[in-house]
């Protein structure tokens, strides 16, 4: 998602919050408002209703206290019935019945009405409620024997001077209060009923609820009769029910009932709220187009422009001399200015890594070369180690020779008179194959010699591969640590660094081991030279010897003797200049196992140093992409 896209959908989601709080805030004080306004009117109707309910049976009440007393002023059966049958009591009730307590027969101002031959007025359920009060009281609603209607009394003494003489009552319809009543509806919104206290209902808009316990109104199980609005739920209905008493009947307790349903008063607070949740919908869509709009405007520009400057960096080239446009004062400006400041320090960090670079190139092709000429002079050395090796054998078959020529003489000195002529020979032959040997003893001194400079000159050469493996060492630790510094941008330099700095701690450990083998190769060449020295010593004694033995054979007729003391001499120093020869041989055999090793680390050496500058040039090859 874009930038504009988000910093506009952000916006809407901070205007739709704003716009969701004030519509919640605007319908719980529409919502309040409105239900303070229900309870005022609930209240209102409520005292209205009480009022004219009250003033109705109160001045029922009042008829019947006027007529109890209009009887007791002149009690009489015949005053009874004179003031039963006025027109004002046959037009406000229903019926006037009353009895004595003398026999509780019926008293009535309708002829028509005929109770059952046992009826005794001192029975009836209303005949004591009239007795107990010094005033006229009404009885609790009951049902008419012949029609079911609810009916209410109002009932009094009959007195004489005010003594009790019997009761009497007169039959009330409560169709003027069910009128009073269902005139309340509230809009629809619910009704009014008449209760008792005992939460028995006197009067509902549904006549099949009258003398039913309000419980059965609200799913059996009664609310609290206050005259406070209280919400209730009943058979899976919201109520919003009010209960405020009759104050002013006196004798009387009841009640009148108001009963709203919730969904119907809030219907209004309801449609406003769907109202402004779809105001508040459409608003958040009308404001997310016009601040997307608005923020492609003020970013899409600046954030092409940087997208352009970065994709022409990063087109492949690897140009660093490229700067992004940093013109303006606003964020996009100061993010290109430190993109440029950015580019300038990698610049001057690529330059400093190709000017290293080239020494570390220039320093692998010296250390490659130099490994290519020892290399050449090791091999040389292997060549002159194979012919020494060679003359070794041949000298110790030459000493295997003489060694068995000396036995032959030992053997045929006693034969030296008649083969004497033959001896003299031998002696001669003897003297030069001695003299021979001699001499290659001193050949095979000056090649010593020269071993031992050939093996100085490899230890010089190894000094140089040991300082320039340092060298390298040490610049392959300085351009890692560039590379280090150089971030994302010189991690492939540092691990061309790193294989360079292992190339050349490989080289350092060759060139220890060559330095170990040439020492070891020194110390056999003196070893060496010591016993050829030996050997050149004893062949010119044998020279000497020989040169003896033909003067001692020109006199040999004389000195026989002599000559067996000179055979056994010559057979001892054959012996020995033969266990020498075997020596040098054996020494001459190490010395070229030494020679093979050298040239084995001498071509390991000259691989690393290819591989050195293999890496090199890619590593130079890397760095030269760069165009600073």
């Amino acid at each position: 998602m874009k930038i504009s896209h988000k910093s506009g959908l952000l916006s809407a989601v901070v205007l739709a919050s704003t716009i969701g709080i004030l519509s919640w805030l605007q319908y719980a004080a529409v919502s309040s408002s409105l239900l303070e306004g229900k309870r005022q009117e609930i209240a209102q109707t409520s005292q209205i209703l009480v009022a004219q309910i009250e003033n109705w049976l109160n001045g029922k009440l009042r008829q019947i206290d006027l007529v109890s007393e209009a009887i007791d002023s002149g009690f009489s059966p015949d005053r009874i019935q004179e003031v039963f049958h006025r027109p004002l009591l046959k037009k406000e009730f229903l019926l006037i019945f009353g009895g004595l307590d003398t026999d509780g027969k019926p008293l009535t101002n309708d002829p028509t009405w005929k109770p059952p031959s046992d009826w005794d007025a001192r029975k009836r359920p209303w005949y004591p409620i009239a007795t107990g009060s010094s005033r006229a009281v009404l009885t609790e609603p009951y049902a008419d024997a012949a029609t079911g209607e609810i009916l209410i009394s109002a009932v009094a003494k009959l007195t004489e001077k005010g003594a009790q003489r019997g009761a009497f009552g007169g039959d009330l319809s409560l169709q003027t209060i069910a009128k009073t009543l269902n005139t309340v509806n509230f809009d629809g919104e619910g009704y009014a009923f008449l209760l008792s206290a005992e939460g028995k209902i006197i009067s509902h808009p549904n006549p099949k609820l009258n003398g039913k316990p309000v419980a059965e109104l609200f799913g059996g199980q009664a609310p609290a009769f206050t005259p406070d609005l209280q919400e209730i739920e009943a058979n899976g209905q919201k109520l919003m029910v009010s209960f405020t008493p009759l104050t002013h009947l006196d004798g009387t307790r009841w009640m009148v009932g108001i009963v709203l349903e919730s969904d119907k008063v809030l219907a209004p607070v309801h449609a406003l709220g769907w109202r402004s949740l779809i105001g508040a919908l459409i608003g958040v869509a009308v404001s997310l187009v016009l601040l997307s709009s608005m923020m492609q405007r003020i970013l899409r520009k600046p954030l092409e422009q940087l997208q352009r400057s970065l994709a022409e960096l990063n087109s492949g080239d690897a140009d660093l001399t490229r700067r992004v446009d940093a013109s303006g004062n606003d964020e996009f400006a100061a993010v290109a200015r430190e993109l440029n400041g950015f580019l300038s320090y990698l610049q001057q960090l690529v330059g400093d890594i190709k000017s290293i670079a080239q020494h570390v190139t220039d320093s692998s092709r010296d250390s490659a070369g130099k490994s290519e000429l020892s290399c050449k002079e090791v091999e040389h050395l292997e060549t002159e180690l194979n012919r020494l090796v060679d003359a070794m054998r041949q000298m110790a078959d030459t000493a295997g020779e003489m060694e068995h020529n000396a036995q032959t003489v030992a053997k045929v000195a006693e034969q030296a008179h008649e083969e004497m002529s033959d001896r003299m020979q031998q002696v001669v032959q003897s003297g030069v194959t001695t003299r021979r040997m001699a001499e290659v003893m001193e050949e095979t001194s000056q090649s010593m010699n020269e071993l031992a400079t050939f093996s100085q000159n490899i230890e010089s050469i190894v000094s140089v591969i040991t300082v320039v493996a340092d060298q390298t060492n040490l610049l392959a630790l300085n351009a890692a640590i560039e590379a280090a510094r150089a971030g994302e941008a010189g991690r492939g330099f540092a691990v061309v660094a790193d294989e360079v700095r292992k190339l050349a701690s490989q080289t350092q450990q060759a060139t220890q081991e060559i330095r170990s083998m040439i020492d070891q190769l020194q110390k056999g060449v003196s070893q060496a030279k010591n016993k050829m020295q030996e050997s050149r010593d004893m062949a010119n004694t044998s020279v000497n010897d020989s040169e003896q033995t033909s003067e001692v054979l020109a006199r040999i007729k004389d000195a026989i003797a002599d000559i067996n003391e000179k055979n056994s001499q010559i057979a001892r120093t054959v012996y020995q200049q033969s266990s020498a020869t075997r020596d040098i041989s054996q020494n001459a055999g190490e010395l070229l196992q030494i020679g093979q090793r050298v040239s084995a680390s001498a071509q390991s050496q000259r691989r690393l140093s290819g591989d050195v500058a293999h890496k090199v040039d890619e590593q130079d090859s890397l760095i030269s992409r760069f165009r600073i």
